[in-house]
């Protein structure tokens, strides 16, 4: 087992201070969103949302069983508890995953950059379904990643295994499997120069192909538990009543609602390193850097065709935390030999 090293150390500093923020005074808090009341009551068939089976529209089951599990054992403090551990147990995934696609410097800045952000602190404590799609949109990725960067069977599973759980929590819990599919479209180009560059995006390939299979029977499983409670042609009646009307003005409406959030609740200092990051992830054109990048793109993407909340933007904090991470690191290699040393020492 490999020892603690400096950065590790600081890095268990970082989540253990995410814990804390996320944590603090968890009993003053209350469900104040009314999503959350709807995640929270809907399981427990409390008021309306006990009185027929409308809970498909807002959620998959996931997370509504969980909260009612935690609510079972300490009522709403419970069920907020619960999301706090998700979203400090993101820091420590973000740091992990982080530390082993762009070094530790990287790693350690993206993870404090995501346990200080305000945005992120704020949905870790509420009984929503953001940030637990947040930890398993992660673990695909990572999951992917080790795949692509090392081969065999196993990264893939893992990584069907997490956007299932993923598409039980959300449902679009299958955007891990569209990005790693546009970053293996576009490594053509990198590597269809040899046999062996060849060979190698096949085999890669094959393990999307097996993380899609794996992930299929979640998809199969939740189609069936809407058939069996709302009926499809209802669920999908009432996904078309969120939709926005489609028009050109959605894309600066939407950019400038994003600027809007992002600019409130994320500090400048980590939008400046994240706009580093991405023109150096760019320039390196990695599997962490372009996973990153297809996991930023595509949901800025999509957030047109659906109605704008600012809940909707938490999956984005994680990639904007990682590519500061790679901003800042990238500042640290460039600053005078004296303040690497001092880094270092």
């Amino acid at each position: 087992m490999r020892s603690l090293d400096r950065v590790d150390a600081l890095a268990l500093g970082v989540v253990v201070a995410a814990g804390v923020l996320r944590f603090w005074s968890l009993g003053d808090v209350g469900i104040s969103h009314w999503d959350a009341g709807s995640f929270v009551a809907g399981p427990l068939g409390v008021g309306p949302y006990g009185k027929a089976p409308i809970l498909p529209y807002y959620a998959p089951p996931l997370v509504p069983a969980l909260n009612r599990m935690a609510f079972g054992l300490a009522g709403d403090t419970g069920a907020i508890a619960l999301h706090a551990l998700l979203g400090t147990l993101t820091v420590a995934a973000t740091y992990a995953f982080g530390r082993r696609a762009f070094g530790a410097a990287a790693g350690l800045v993206g993870a404090a950059a995501l346990a200080g952000m305000e945005f992120h602190l704020v949905y870790s404590r509420q009984p929503l379904t953001d940030v637990a799609f947040t930890l398993l949109f992660l673990l695909a990725i990572w999951s992917v990643w080790s795949g692509l960067e090392r081969g065999g069977r196993a990264p893939f599973v893992a990584a069907g295994l997490a956007c299932g759980a993923a598409m039980w929590t959300k449902y679009h819990g299958f955007f891990p499997l569209v990005a790693a599919g546009a970053v293996w479209a576009t490594s053509w180009l990198r590597l269809r120069g040899t046999p062996e560059g060849r060979a190698t995006w096949r085999a890669q390939l094959r393990g999307l192909l097996l993380a899609a299979g794996v992930a299929f029977p979640f998809g199969l499983a939740l189609l069936a538990q809407i058939e069996g409670s709302v009926g499809l042609a209802e669920f999908r009646a009432n996904r078309q009543t969120w939709l926005a009307d489609p028009g050109a003005y959605l894309i600066p409406m939407t950019g400038e609602f994003v600027g809007q959030c992002l600019g409130r609740w994320v500090s400048p200092l980590v939008l400046a390193a994240a706009v580093l990051g991405a023109v150096r992830a760019l320039a390196r054109c990695g599997h962490g850097a372009a996973l990153s990048l297809a996991w930023l793109a595509l949901f800025l993407a999509t957030l047109p065709l659906y109605q704008n909340y600012p809940r909707l933007l938490v999956p984005m904090l994680v990639p904007l935390a990682l590519l500061a991470g790679v901003g800042a690191a990238g500042v640290v290699e460039r600053a005078p030999a004296a303040a690497r040393t001092a880094w270092a020492a």
